[in-house]
C-alpha cells in the first residue's frame, strides 16, 4: 500500500528478507512482489500468502475472506505503534486556520473505500456538518499523491492524507509539500493490516508472522528501515479494527453519510 517508486528498492529488500525468512520455515513465497494486478483481486486471491490492505475494506469487504496477520508500526508523525491517523492538509497560502473554516471549500479524496482519505475525514467533519453538505465540491483523485497535487495546483482546497504518505511526500514530493501545510489531524485507528488468504492454516499463519518479525527486526539494514519508516510489527486482535466501523457509525448517526 506504500509502494511508492522512490522506495521501490527498499520495499523489494523487505520482500526478499521476508521470503528468505519464510523459506527457513518451510514456506515457498513468490520471488517477487506482484505489482500488476488490481489490489482487490490480490486481496481475495485464494493463494494469497501476504498482502497489505486498507483498514476500511478490511472491515467492510474482506472480513471472512482473509486472515489478519499483523499490523506494521511506522515512525512517521501521526503514527503511534500499530495505529495511525490522517493529516488534514490545505494550501500554505490559504486562509484556513481551523476545521470550521473549511465549510464551502473544495475537498479532494483518493477514493471512497479509503479509511485515511475518505472515512476518517467524514467522521472528523460530521459534528461540524450538522447533517448538511459541508463542501462546495468534492473531487476523487485516485491516490493520496494526486490529492496533494490537486491542492498544490489549486484544483482543491483540502484533503486528508495517511500520516505515512504525508511523511513520504515531505521527503519525495517537496515541490508539492512546500506549498501545503497541515491544519489538523484525524482520530487514530489501527493501521493498514497485513493479510493472507482465509485458506491458510494456523501453522502457515504462525510461520508467516515469524518470518515478518524476523525480516523487520534482523533482515533490513538501517538505511532500508529508515526509507520505509518501519519500526516493527504488532499482532492485534481482529476486533481492534471495529474502531473503524464505529467511526463510520458515529458519522452516520449524525446524518453525515457521505463526504460532501
Amino acid at each position: 500500500m506504500y509502494d511508492w517508486p522512490e522506495i521501490r528498492d527498499p520495499t523489494d529488500a523487505l520482500w526478499r528478507a521476508v521470503r528468505d525468512a519464510a523459506a527457513r520455515r518451510g514456506l515457498d513465497l513468490p520471488g517477487e512482489l506482484d505489482r500488476a494486478r488490481l489490489p482487490f483481486d490480490l486481496w481475495t486471491d485464494p493463494a494469497l500468502v501476504l498482502g497489505q490492505t486498507c483498514g476500511l475494506p478490511f472491515v467492510t469487504r474482506l472480513r471472512g475472506k482473509v486472515r489478519l496477520l499483523a499490523t506494521p508500526c511506522y515512525s512517521a508523525t501521526g503514527c503511534e505503534g500499530p495505529r495511525y491517523s490522517s493529516m488534514i492538509v490545505v494550501a500554505r497560502n490559504s486562509g484556513y486556520r481551523q476545521l470550521a473554516d473549511l465549510r464551502g471549500a473544495r475537498a479532494a479524496y483518493n477514493g471512497p473505500h479509503s479509511q485515511s482519505g475518505y472515512a476518517a475525514l467524514r467522521a472528523t467533519l460530521a459534528p461540524l456538518a450538522d447533517g448538511q453538505p459541508f463542501f462546495a465540491k468534492t473531487i476523487e483523485t485516485g491516490s493520496h499523491r494526486a490529492s496533494l497535487r490537486a491542492l498544490a495546483e489549486d484544483l482543491a482546497d483540502i484533503c486528508a492524507v495517511d500520516a505515512l504518505c504525508w511523511a513520504l511526500a515531505t521527503r519525495h514530493d517537496t515541490a508539492i509539500t512546500c506549498r501545503l501545510r497541515v491544519i489538523g489531524q484525524t482520530a487514530m485507528t489501527p493501521g493498514l493490516p497485513l493479510i493472507c488468504a482465509i485458506s491458510r492454516n494456523d501453522s502457515e499463519v504462525a510461520a508467516i508472522r515469524e518470518a515478518l518479525a524476523e525480516a523487520i527486526a534482523e533482515g533490513l539494514d538501517p538505511a532500508t528501515r529508515t526509507a520505509l519508516m518501519l519500526d516493527g510489527l504488532e499482532i492485534l486482535p481482529e476486533h481492534d479494527y471495529d474502531a473503524i466501523s464505529a467511526m463510520g457509525d458515529a458519522a452516520d448517526a449524525l446524518d453525515y453519510k457521505i463526504l460532501h
